[in-house]
């Protein structure tokens, strides 16, 4: 059963309430509201179009699942078929007048201009009939596709403007793909509106799908696609090519800053070291911070450091004052606070270590042992 479809058929079985029991409706049913009445018997259909005029026309195009009728002087083709190759174009050639008989072409598009002419594009299978051949007035599509199917005069002998199907053929069979991945994830039904434009077999006497495709000339490729831009591809592909270097190029200028400008200091904490500054100095806090210049090495220097606190500061080679404060600090965690005599005992060492802090203070706590830096 189908629109295009007129069927002559009997009711004769038992009738069904599908309101109340629809599980039963299995096969053909006659349907008045809820009442169905099974078709038992095999039946036969003709195409629904009882109406295709005849009289006064010489041309019958077939589009999809329409006929378009037509009274024409001549038809000009503006190109030229070469079998399984490429067309080409070539200057207005008149290859059909009136004179020659009814005119019969299947056409991908049919276009009526605003001059009362027809364009048609990708036609085939030309033939002609004789004029008496059609009936007159008119006839129904059943008697038209049997016209169709046994008329075997060629309107074009050389097959370069109307050619027959076969001779284009490059291949009997070949999947489709909606693309070259083969699926759309849209979201938008596109499946649906695919199975509706190239979905027609030309099963029960119903036109084919017709439509341009895109396909490979080696014949092991099992598939040929319905959209194909190069153009698309070749952007794709540069898209694909610059976003990763360009990414590449500057992760890696970054890391290389990063690498110069950031430093590991010896309580692993990260500081920015500017470009003027040392990289190799681990005193990120006080940029104007300096080392002393003097290392105190033997008991020596550690005995003249001590006649030197009592009054004067410390002066290095340079000139400067030696900052002593600075250099208590550095020294406090090297030195014991309560180291055990060679007696054993340290009660001793907790009370000289009490009664001696004003004094070692005042002496700006002068280390007891020799200071190694390093």
């Amino acid at each position: 059963m189908s629109e295009f479809f007129l069927c002559h058929h009997k009711p004769d079985g038992p009738t069904i309430n599908s309101a109340k029991d629809n599980t039963k409706l299995n096969g053909f049913f006659e349907c008045h509201g809820v009442h169905c009445t099974k078709i038992r018997r095999p039946f036969s259909c003709d195409r629904y179009c009882s109406r295709i005029t005849t009289a006064n026309v010489n041309t019958l195009i077939m589009h999809e699942d329409n006929v378009i009728a037509a009274d024409c002087e001549n038809a000009v083709a503006f190109n030229e078929a070469r079998g399984k190759e490429h067309g080409v174009r070539i200057e207005p050639t008149e290859f059909w007048k009136e004179d020659d008989g009814n005119l019969l072409t299947n056409c991908a598009t049919v276009t009526r201009e605003s001059d009362n002419r027809i364009t048609a594009t990708d036609c085939l299978n030309g033939t002609l009939l004789e004029h008496e051949t059609l009936p007159a007035p008119y006839m129904n599509f059943t008697q038209f596709w049997a016209i169709y199917e046994n008329s075997t005069r060629s309107v074009d002998p050389e097959q370069k403007f109307l050619p027959n199907q076969a001779n284009l053929t490059i291949y009997s069979w070949k999947k489709l793909f909606i693309n070259l991945e083969g699926c759309v994830n849209t979201l938008r039904g596109e499946c649906k509106d695919f199975v509706a434009r190239y979905g027609n077999d030309g099963d029960n006497n119903t036109a084919q799908s017709r439509y341009q495709c895109y396909y490979n000339k080696d014949a092991n490729v099992e598939f040929v696609v319905a959209r194909y831009d190069l153009d698309k591809v070749y952007r794709e592909l540069l898209v694909s090519l610059i976003v990763p270097i360009v990414l590449f190029v500057i992760s890696s200028i970054s890391l290389c800053v990063i690498t110069k400008s950031v430093k590991v200091g010896d309580d692993a904490k990260m500081r920015c070291v500017c470009a003027g500054d040392d990289s190799d100095d681990d005193v990120f806090g006080n940029a104007n911070s300096k080392q002393p210049d003097n290392i105190y090495d033997t008991d020596d220097d550690v005995v003249d450091l001590e006649q030197q606190s009592g009054l004067d500061p410390v002066v290095t080679e340079q000139g400067h004052p030696l900052d002593t404060h600075e250099m208590v600090g550095s020294t406090k965690s090297l030195i014991p606070l309560s180291p055990t005599g060679d007696s054993g005992t340290s009660e001793q060492h907790f009370v000289d270590d009490d009664q001696d802090q004003d004094e070692k203070a005042v002496k700006c706590d002068v280390p007891e042992k020799p200071l190694v830096i390093l």
